[in-house]
């Protein structure tokens, strides 16, 4: 029954966001002078709300598992290896953490710095913008966590 019950949360909440931008584009708040920018701010702020009710559903579902998810867990222990991320044995959290962020974090420059190359946008217009790629960077790999991972665990 929980498995029907979580299909169904990850199912609605993924069909929700495929509406997001439509039911966002009717409202009429302003964040910015630049459309985009409003646009967008809307959609992740939405898709925030969204993910706060994935939590609640979640929490709702389990109270217990719920806790256990959000508990500081001990960072020094070992991992499992995931050979296939370069994680080998007696490796600990710490590691593993450090690693993928550093390897994440590459890949993605790589990825954004080959496309701007072939944009040839200048990096100093991108400047006023950066508060808000960090805010919505953040807002969506949380949201995308909450419920894409947290959901189904």
């Amino acid at each position: 029954m929980e498995t029907a019950i979580t299909i169904t949360i990850i199912a609605l909440a993924s069909a929700t966001i495929f509406k997001l931008n439509y039911i966002t584009s009717k409202l009429n708040i302003r964040v910015s002078d630049n459309a985009y920018l409003n646009n967008h701010a809307k959609y992740q702020a939405a898709l925030l709300l969204l993910s706060f009710i994935v939590l609640l559903l979640v929490y709702l579902q389990g109270p217990h598992n719920f806790r256990l998810l959000f508990s500081i867990g001990n960072i020094s222990a070992p991992v499992e290896p995931v050979e296939w991320f370069g994680i080998g044995e007696n490796k600990t959290w710490i590691f593993a953490g450090l690693y993928l962020s550093i390897f994440i974090t590459f890949g993605t420059f790589l990825f954004v710095y080959l496309q701007f190359s072939k944009l040839k946008v200048n990096a100093k217009e991108l400047l006023p913008y950066l508060f808000w790629i960090i805010i919505f960077s953040l807002t969506n790999s949380f949201s995308e966590e909450v419920i894409y991972r947290l959901g189904v665990i």
